[in-house]
């Protein structure tokens, strides 16, 4: 019984802060990622986190342009096609900026 307690409070002080606890995940899922393109397993094996945890973590990177498909090949774990991801920032390309429909230069409307 005295374990069974010990185990819950440990369990509150390690979560108290969730803010702090993401985004130390996210900030180690990242690094992970920039070393060399990896699978989400990869990733998840070499932190020992459930995958959909990484999962999570890569679409918020996705969300904000920090996480791209470096290339697909076969997984050494399932023999499966799937998407290696970077974070890498040589490999983020830099997008140029869409032109307006309604640009002032070369426009019709004055």
């Amino acid at each position: 019984m005295r374990q069974k307690k010990r185990a819950t409070e440990a369990a509150q002080t390690h979560h108290k802060d969730n803010t702090s606890f993401s985004e130390n995940q996210l900030q180690r899922v990242k690094d992970s990622f920039c070393e060399c393109p990896k699978t989400m397993r990869q990733v998840a094996i070499e932190l020992s986190e459930e995958r959909s945890n990484i999962c999570w973590y890569s679409g918020m990177l996705r969300a904000n342009n920090q996480i791209i498909v470096h290339h697909r090949g076969r997984c050494d774990f399932t023999g499966l096609m799937v998407n290696y991801y970077t974070t890498d920032p040589r490999h983020l390309k830099k997008f140029p900026v869409q032109m307006s429909l309604f640009d002032e230069e070369g426009g019709c409307y004055e």
